[in-house]
């Protein structure tokens, strides 16, 4: 019943609306690029993504987009039909936008009649190997290597038309999808941010707005209802009170340069939803580290304060980021986590995260035979990883020599107890080409190459 009649309000209110299109100028494409258009480059954008884009209220620009079979998305058109408009932006490798994907599927199930919902699909939000947009750090996300959604940004507007290839290949999205320019025109006007979502009146104007898609307490189909002006019950105020827990020993080791993890999960075994404010309170940091907040969404390492949503008898997991410089240190970060609504209802904790320049990968394997393993990622951009096996103790260098012989770093020169060994090599500050990497330990000497591709 309440469909139908959303669908007799829009039919009255947006007849009479139907010439009242005004948007502001074209902007992107006018025909579909080729496979071999360069892609542009993207300056990281690390602020708010409340204040990116269009906000209620604005205008929008027209544009026109196409999908990877070829298909034309132009908005003028599209409004010209009669619907309110929902745009969805997304990537494969956003983990968000993955978990949100059967609420879009519920969109278009519950009001495909009466409102057009796309998908645009812009810059790789978690990105492998190469610096995320959003971050400023390598960020692929451990649910991305879990899941081996591991892609590089686009190089051109093939390499994004493949990964909206394998997405689809992968995953049950009912919603068409539309991809962004090389030059990521729609992204530009409308973000940026990996999974922000619009509805669009069919004057042109932005309705609402959400920063991140369906994150509570915001929520599609409440606007949607309320455009058509359906209105339904109010809810009070939210009581439920939480718990949280540690995943893992207090302190998380890893390689000088490396970003590194702590884990933690939110539980709620109440009866009622509570609302959960997350404060990063101190970072006691070497020069050049960066920490970052990860729960229902993550967060820029700009971000110091997030509020989420936990339903009743319900978990979410929480990742603390440490974004290491390639010089070993120690960090901590001090985070409070405590209920909006429910005094007392608070937990204070210290993440701790140490560096160094190698780490044993199994301390209780002593190996037969000295060896030494192809890095990987090979190629990279900007950090790879080295590993050797040690089998007597003794003196190891480990050094980088670039294509002409010269040497460039000497990353070991100490003494090693038996073990495999595992060393991080940060390229930052290196141009892109060949390079070798030599160890030697008593008589065992050995080389191998890689590349480095920026």
């Amino acid at each position: 019943m309440r469909l139908i009649t959303a669908i007799v309000f829009s039919i009255i209110f947006y007849s009479s609306a139907y010439s009242q299109i005004v948007l502001k100028p074209h902007i992107g494409l006018n025909s579909k690029p080729l496979d071999s258009d360069t892609a542009c480059y993207f300056t990281p954008y690390t602020g708010s993504f409340n204040t990116t884009g269009y906000q209620a209220g604005d205008t929008v620009n027209d544009f026109t987009l196409f999908s990877y079979g070829g298909d034309t998305l132009n908005l003028r058109r599209e409004l010209e039909k009669g619907k309110p408009v929902v745009l969805i932006s997304c990537s494969y490798t956003c983990p968000v936008f993955r978990g949100k994907v059967p609420d879009i599927n519920s969109l278009i199930s519950q009001y495909s009649d009466s409102v057009s919902i796309f998908l645009i699909y812009t810059i790789e939000a978690h990105p492998y190997i190469d610096i995320s947009p959003y971050f400023g750090f390598v960020n692929t996300s451990q649910q991305n290597i879990s899941q081996g959604i591991l892609y590089r940004l686009a190089q051109n507007y093939g390499d994004r038309r493949y990964v909206v290839n394998r997405m689809d290949s992968g995953m049950t999205i009912n919603a068409p999808v539309f991809i962004d320019g090389p030059c990521d025109p729609w992204l530009r006007s409308f973000g940026p941010a990996p999974n922000n979502a619009y509805l669009i009146t069919t004057q042109g104007i932005v309705y609402s707005k959400h920063p991140w898609f369906n994150k509570a307490p915001l929520n599609m189909s409440h606007d949607i209802d309320s455009l058509f002006g359906i209105t339904g019950g109010g809810g009070g105020q939210y009581t439920g009170t939480f718990n949280f827990r540690r995943l893992g020993d207090s302190i998380v080791y890893g390689v000088a340069g490396e970003t590194i993890y702590g884990h933690g999960e939110f539980i709620n075994n109440s009866n009622d939803t509570a609302i959960i404010r997350a404060v990063r309170q101190v970072e006691n940091f070497p020069s050049g580290w960066a920490s970052s907040i990860c729960i229902d969404v993550c967060y820029s390492p700009e971000t110091d304060t997030a509020i989420f949503y936990l339903p009743p008898a319900d978990t979410q997991s929480y990742t603390m980021y440490f974004y290491t410089a390639p010089a070993p240190g120690n960090g901590m970060v001090r985070m409070i986590f405590e209920n909006v609504n429910v005094q007392n209802n608070r937990f204070n904790q210290r993440f701790y995260a140490s560096t160094s320049l190698s780490s044993i990968s199994d301390p209780n394997e002593i190996p037969i035979e000295f060896s030494l393993s192809q890095n990987y990622p090979n190629p990279f951009n900007p950090t790879t990883n080295l590993e050797f096996g040690i089998s007597e103790l003794g003196l190891v260098t480990l050094k980088i020599y670039d294509i002409s012989g010269k040497e460039v770093m000497t990353l070991v020169n100490e003494q090693k107890s038996p073990g495999y060994y595992s060393v991080s090599f940060n390229g930052t500050n290196l141009s892109s080409g060949i390079y070798f990497y030599s160890i030697k330990a008593g008589d065992f000497v050995s080389t191998k190459k890689m590349t480095l591709i920026k």
